[in-house]
């Protein structure tokens, strides 16, 4: 988040590049919009495409309570939807980190104040995919801990 301004990100679309096909040319590089909502930020996205042009993406953002509507600075929950090579929604948005609290319950850490971040994405031609991100503690310059969730996609021998 340093160097780059709530305004800038608000102001901009989440969009996110991804190659198609696994092919490096500029006729199968495609831009699809992920989200439009400019209320909260959302960043560090990233993608991972299979042979079937099935694309998972995930990125961090903020957490808004429910209830008070309250925003929180500096703190993020895990997102990734499922998009084909068309760029329509297969699945999703869903939330793929859990609320901290959880995670303070097996992994005591005394006043931390915890964040899930910078997620990454694999998937295979099976449609399972691996995101793995960082519960870090913002309060305090102790390492976090390294997460990991997988997930299947249901899909036929075509990919769809």
């Amino acid at each position: 988040m340093k160097g780059i301004s709530s305004e800038t990100i608000k102001e901009a679309l989440l969009i996110i590049f991804f190659l198609s096909n696994c092919c490096l040319s500029e006729a199968s590089l495609q831009e699809f919009i992920i989200s439009s909502d400019t209320e909260l930020d959302m960043i560090n996205p990233s993608s991972s495409s299979n042979s079937f042009g099935l694309t998972i993406v995930v990125w961090q953002q903020q957490i808004k309570d429910e209830l008070s509507q309250l925003v929180y600075a500096n703190r993020y929950f895990i997102y990734g939807k499922v998009i084909n090579s068309n760029g329509n929604l297969v699945y999703g948005p869903f939330r793929v980190s859990e609320n901290p609290s959880y995670i303070l319950d097996k992994f005591p850490l005394p006043d931390a104040i915890l964040s899930n971040i910078d997620p990454d994405v694999a998937i295979n031609d099976k449609g399972q995919f691996v995101v793995a991100w960082e519960l870090d503690d913002i309060k305090s310059d102790n390492a976090g801990l390294l997460l990991v969730r997988l997930f299947k996609i249901y899909q036929n021998d075509s990919g769809e």
